[in-house]
């Protein structure tokens, strides 16, 4: 690699628009943000229909047209399989022979909804993020379903067991311990690595107005969270019959430091010298000191709008 790897900025996985000129035989590239050049690396068979869920330690998370997920390492082909889609736990009975209706799902209770593969696996997996390397044993948790409940697995598992029941917005690996943050701004923080991890509360709501996303992000100040507001739009497309399109924008963005000594959020206006990337991967942060003409205090996101792309929404 033509950097040293403490002077590599992360890759972003872009999608190819001239598959035969690149000539990797891949719908997917990496854009190097040092080199400003796309790369093709060593994904998987692209007529698989792979969709992306993660990213953690430099392998990324994938699932195919079939439902199965696995993490791959881009730089050597190496692949890991997890359990797939339909051994999570609110999967009641899968029927590859029921086109459209292949799934059957039962979430908090309620009765037995019949799910297509398609939109069980465009809108049903949220993101999965690693502890560590899949070099090494691993957990793997899942944000998934319609109320957004944690899952785990262990290297190895056949299956993925039901860790939390719902209302999730992120979960980062901070210090061996694995912390989540609750789409109404409560937190809280397991031992993933033991024979029974548990959720234990670890902050009192934090009240939220109007945003699509919230996100946690180990720095150089310690474990933040960090807030994204949206603003929504429409414009006029069609010229016959006046048809609309509707936008969304990402306004602005506030972040909060955790206290441990108080358990409490607090507000700060700097990240310092701190470049912070958001989106499906695991959200990390890295010091613009050792990449001249970068700054720091900035954040690099990605659209991970699930909710919005389901009704129909486009925007960044």
């Amino acid at each position: 690699m033509p950097h040293q790897k403490q002077h590599l900025l992360p890759w972003l996985l872009v999608p190819l628009k001239n598959k035969t000129e690149i000539g990797s035989g891949t719908s997917f590239g990496f854009f190097d943000p040092l080199e400003r050049k796309v790369h093709c690396l060593k994904l998987s068979d692209p007529h698989k229909g792979m969709l992306f869920r993660g990213s953690s330690h430099g392998w990324a998370v994938h699932i195919d047209k079939n439902n199965s997920i696995c993490v791959i390492n881009p730089l050597t082909g190496v692949q890991v399989q997890l359990p797939p889609r339909t051994k999570f736990p609110d999967v009641v009975n899968y029927r590859a022979d029921k086109p459209g209706n292949e799934y059957g799902i039962r979430e908090n209770g309620r009765r037995l909804v019949t799910v297509s593969k398609d939109d069980v696996r465009n809108y049903l997996i949220e993101k999965v993020v690693l502890s560590s390397s899949p070099d090494e044993d691993f957990v793997a948790v899942a944000i998934y379903g319609e109320f957004a409940r944690l899952a785990y697995c262990k290297r190895g598992d056949k299956k993925w067991s039901l860790l939390d029941r719902g209302g999730w917005s992120d979960v980062i690996f901070h210090q061996q311990q694995l912390y989540a943050l609750a789409c109404d701004g409560n937190a809280m923080v397991c031992d993933i690595h033991s024979s029974l991890p548990k959720m234990s509360a670890l902050l009192s709501k934090l009240r939220k107005d109007l945003i699509s996303n919230s996100y946690l992000v180990q720095s150089s100040v310690g474990l933040i969270m960090v807030q994204r507001y949206l603003s929504y739009t429409s414009e006029i497309i069609g010229v016959v019959d006046s048809s609309s399109r509707h936008m969304y924008n990402t306004s602005s963005f506030r972040i909060f430091k955790l206290d441990t000594n108080r358990g409490e959020w607090y507000e700060i206006q700097s990240i310092d010298d701190d470049m912070l990337f958001l989106g499906w991967n695991s959200s990390f942060s890295m010091s613009c000191k050792n990449f001249p003409g970068h700054t720091g205090n900035c954040i690099y996101f990605t659209d991970n709008n699930l909710v919005s792309h389901y009704q129909g929404l486009i925007g960044l």
